[in-house]
């Protein structure tokens, strides 16, 4: 889409300029995706900044083949797959340029500040098994950030996002942003595409595509929202920033049991 489709659902602006949508899924044509949560942000950063941002990654780093791993919570082997995913990959560490992401993104993210509950901090509990999904607050974006750039001819074949746990905070990410850096017109591609499912054996799956343009943001949750990244044609390059957005449990009076299987609050 180059714009938000006539069937989603407006939400209302925090600041000034920004133009922020909740895809609605069901009048979409994916019902499988009802209940998911997928946020368009346009004119959320200038061409200055986006510009910036490509700098600073270039500057630090030089591009390198992207790799792949299956889904996962932390730590995983990955590899090289052109068949799969091929395009080229910076991984910049930056607390400072993460901050400056959630700031300006902050505002927009309302609905998603509080999880009622975090089923993924339950997986990880050390020491304790909690004997319900603690709540969890957002903290922030991944310091770990991806920039991404996709030549002509390149792509990402369906999956879904892995979440990201940070090992040292405990914090575990729910959310996936996609910053697109520079404009990409629907003829030449590009586009990230939720896929649904075929309703009848033998008829093309649905989709939604959301198509790149400077300074739009796109926030999606991770777990079972099944994307790709589209082929990007002719002449094109296509170039994203890829950041999770972490949580923290809240585990104060949730019970818990124990090792010595005693449980408290």
């Amino acid at each position: 889409m180059s714009s938000p489709p006539a069937n989603s659902t407006p939400c209302n602006n925090a600041i000034g300029n920004p133009d922020v949508t909740r895809l609605d899924f069901g009048k979409l044509g994916l019902p499988e995706y009802r209940n998911k949560l997928a946020i368009v942000i346009d004119n959320l950063f200038s061409a200055q900044d986006c510009q910036r941002f490509i700098r600073i990654a270039e500057s630090e780093h030089t591009w390198s083949q992207a790799t792949h791993s299956g889904t996962y919570i932390g730590f995983g082997k990955s590899n090289i797959s052109k068949n799969f995913r091929n395009s080229s990959r910076i991984i910049l560490d930056s607390s400072a340029l993460a901050s400056e992401l959630f700031v300006r993104l902050k505002p927009y993210l309302s609905s998603i500040e509080d999880l009622p509950s975090s089923p993924l901090h339950s997986q990880l509990a050390t020491g304790a098994t909690y004997l319900t999904d603690p709540p969890a607050k957002m903290i922030g974006f991944n310091k770990r950030l991806r920039f991404l750039k996709y030549s002509p001819g390149q792509f990402f074949r369906k999956h879904c996002d892995g979440n990201y746990h940070d090992p040292e905070s405990n914090c575990i990410s729910y959310y996936t942003l996609q910053l697109y850096l520079n404009d990409i017109s629907p003829e030449q591609g590009g586009s990230t595409r939720f896929w649904g499912f075929p309703h009848v054996d033998g008829e093309d799956a649905p989709y939604v595509d959301v198509q790149p343009k400077l300074g739009r943001a796109l926030v999606f949750e991770q777990s079972g929202m099944l994307h790709s990244g589209q082929d990007v044609l002719g002449n094109a390059v296509k170039y994203t920033i890829r950041a999770e957005l972490m949580y923290e449990a809240i585990t104060e009076g949730v019970e818990v049991v124990g090792d010595d299987d005693v449980a408290f609050e």
